[in-house]
């Protein structure tokens, strides 16, 4: 219409439009953002006191059946839990009021296609419930398996004097080669599972494009 009909003033009007449309949208989503950030870094607050509290009012008992390098691997999975908690977490919260925001406009414009779509949502949700427990399972084998290798290498390198006095590089190179294997092995049966599940709720979403 503006082109063939030379109408400049549908033009500004689309135009106004477009330009109020990236504003809002550049608006929400630094309100969103700035959200994430100062909430994550609440959590962080909080979180990082609780476990430095925590590992302080540990016995001694404690510290003492377990190498240095298995307590540090244990302090460092906890960056993990940290960077879900302010990063995943806080995004699915500010999430919902806007799902619930969709699904009410899905509903008005067509049922049949909102009930296929949370059809394949259930779907997805059953897998995750599925390969959850079993996720968990694996990565706990896999962080036990690295805790295993950095306690077996930091212990070693802080005696590395002993180590080289009774030349024990051979079977220390062994014995490390032995961890590493089964840390690898641990990380793919891991990364496999995860692969798995991410086809199928790849191959679920592409079905939810296609009906």
């Amino acid at each position: 219409k503006v082109i063939v009909h030379r109408a400049t003033s549908s033009l500004v009007v689309i135009a106004a439009a477009l330009v109020s449309i990236v504003l809002f949208s550049a608006v929400l989503s630094w309100i969103r953002q700035y959200l994430v950030i100062h909430t994550g870094n609440r959590v962080d607050a909080v979180l990082g006191a609780a476990v430095f509290r925590h590992v302080l009012a540990l016995p001694l008992r404690y510290f003492d059946r377990r190498p240095t390098g298995v307590l540090t691997a244990r302090l460092a999975g906890i960056e993990t839990i940290r960077e879900f908690l302010t990063g995943a977490a806080v995004t699915l919260a500010l999430d919902i009021p806007f799902l619930i925001v969709f699904l009410a406009v899905m509903l008005v414009y067509s049922v049949p296609l909102t009930l296929l779509t949370l059809g394949v949502v259930v779907l997805i949700v059953v897998a995750s419930a599925v390969a959850g427990p079993l996720m968990q399972r694996r990565y706990d084998a896999q962080f036990l398996a690295a805790a295993r290798s950095q306690a077996f290498v930091t212990e070693h390198l802080a005696a590395i004097e002993t180590v080289k006095s009774l030349q024990l590089e051979a079977s220390l190179r062994a014995r490390y080669e032995s961890l590493l294997a089964n840390f690898l092995d641990a990380g793919f049966r891991t990364r496999q599972l995860g692969n798995s599940y991410q086809t199928v709720a790849g191959a679920l979403e592409q079905l939810l494009s296609t009906a």
